[in-house]
């Protein structure tokens, strides 16, 4: 679990970053990179299944992180909109965050709970 819990800090800081430069930096090749990001995360959602970059289980959309990194690199690429394109990348970033309380705070103790009073059944017979 702390090897997730280091990986989700790490990239919380990393989409964190992008609503910097996002917010800082307007620029049409920070809207390449938005569009990048988002046909990438597209592709893991088709084709990558459901394991993550340690090996663990995916818990979170990667459709939504496509939308939102796309979303943005639409509104980096409008002049007139692109004062709004880091909203999508917070509202992931706030998602990101609530999505991992509840994963390791709610599903997985349950979980544990669970494998553990089935364990004990299972040593009673």
């Amino acid at each position: 679990m702390q090897k997730g819990v280091l990986f989700h800090f790490g990239c919380i800081i990393v989409r964190s970053s992008f609503i910097v430069g996002y917010y800082f930096f307007k620029s049409v090749e920070i809207s390449c990179l938005g569009y990048l990001i988002g046909v990438l995360f597209l592709y893991k959602a088709k084709y990558g299944g459901s394991i993550g970059v340690f090996g663990s289980n995916v818990y979170w959309p990667r459709l939504l992180h496509s939308f939102t990194y796309i979303l943005s690199g639409i509104l980096m690429s409008i002049k007139t909109l692109q004062s709004y394109a880091f909203i999508p990348l917070l509202l992931d970033v706030v998602i990101g965050v609530c999505v991992f309380w509840y994963h390791y705070k709610i599903t997985l103790p349950r979980k544990q709970r669970i494998d553990e009073n089935i364990n004990v059944l299972l040593n009673d017979f």
